[in-house]
């Protein structure tokens, strides 16, 4: 592939400049581009003592890469409202 947006590894890399960021990872179990162990690695990082209660993780069944699969669209809706109702 082309490498996306990012080089490889460069979300971990940045991980600090977010520190202070609240975070939902809402991730596909079925992705094969970006495989879910990764979006666990950055949850991880970004909440390395478990707690963190704004950074978030959701892993969706049955969901691959697509942002167009239901699993995954509840699942980013459902992360901006919640970032809307705690603005």
């Amino acid at each position: 592939l082309n490498n996306g947006f990012l080089r490889r590894g460069e979300l971990l890399d940045n991980v600090a400049k977010m520190k202070d960021l609240p975070v939902t990872i809402v991730h596909g179990r079925c992705d094969h581009v970006c495989q879910p162990h990764a979006a666990y690695k950055l949850y991880k990082a970004l909440n390395p003592k478990a707690d963190r209660t704004d950074v978030k993780l959701e892993i969706v069944s049955g969901a691959g890469h697509s942002d167009s699969e239901p699993g995954l669209i509840d699942g980013l809706v459902r992360a901006t409202d919640e970032f809307r109702d705690n603005a």
